[in-house]
């Protein structure tokens, strides 16, 4: 009860005006702590369990800003050629949370180093559109096939370019079921339609964390399937050459 008082609290502090440079700030609605998961199972990469019980945004009266949010992730042999990135949006708890049709970016990075993303390397930059909103749905973005080294960390988040606070006042999608994967998940946020994702360090102290928001994870996934043999891939190629003879032949 005590971590929900200081919560609630939190989200009636003096972040109300929610004008740029204010911080990101959860609904208020929640602060039980926590996330589910962990690593790669059938494919899927993810640190949530399904459920978002808080979500965080610039609140109701907010007039516009970018937020981009992301999850880090290992690459695990056999799963390593991502071909998709599934988020969902808002929460149950708060229904106008986050709002459908709203355009964002889905995004994936490289991170050399592991650690804080905000110096990984952009690799995709898709658009796409929000749905499922304050449902737990996850929307499943069909991105270009991209293979990333067994081992390595890689990145999956969202951009929401100019998120209205009447439309889309909380539209990060909140874990906040215990375990908790802290340095997982984090945050970013700047003035409208300035944040670029190939370019994260730019938003210096603007990038946070996701903890110190609020003990949670995001409800942002990737799917990973096997990057085939090299042998495979040179039969592959011996079948069409095969084809086209036959093809020739008749």
């Amino acid at each position: 009860m005590r971590t929900s008082l200081a919560v609630a609290a939190f989200a009636a502090m003096g972040l109300g005006t929610f004008a740029f440079g204010a911080r990101p700030q959860i609904t208020g609605v929640g602060g039980n702590g926590g996330t589910a998961g962990g690593g790669a199972e059938d494919a899927v990469y993810t640190i949530d369990d399904g459920t978002a019980e808080d979500s965080v945004g610039f609140g109701p009266t907010g007039t516009g800003n970018d937020l981009i949010w992301m999850n880090t992730f290992t690459a695990v042999a056999g799963a390593n050629k991502i071909t998709t990135i599934s988020a969902a949006y808002g929460t149950p708890v708060f229904p106008g949370a986050a709002s459908n049709g709203t355009p964002v970016r889905i995004c994936m990075w490289s991170d050399a180093d592991g650690g804080s993303p905000q110096n990984a390397t952009l690799l995709v930059d898709f658009p796409g559109v929000t749905a499922g909103a304050n449902t737990n749905t996850f929307v499943t973005y069909d991105i270009p096939d991209t293979t990333v080294p067994v081992g390595s960390t890689f990145v999956v988040g969202v951009l929401m370019p100019n998120s209205i606070g009447a439309t889309n006042p909380y539209p990060c999608a909140l874990d906040e079921t215990a375990p908790i994967e802290a340095n997982r998940s984090y945050i970013g946020f700047g003035a409208a339609n300035t944040v670029n994702p190939a370019n994260m360090g730019a938003l210096g102290a603007n990038f946070l964390e996701e903890g110190s928001i609020a003990p949670g994870n995001w409800l942002v996934r990737a799917n990973g399937v096997a990057v085939p043999e090299p042998a495979s891939l040179g039969l592959l190629g011996l079948g069409g050459s095969l084809l086209v003879a036959r093809r020739r032949r008749a």
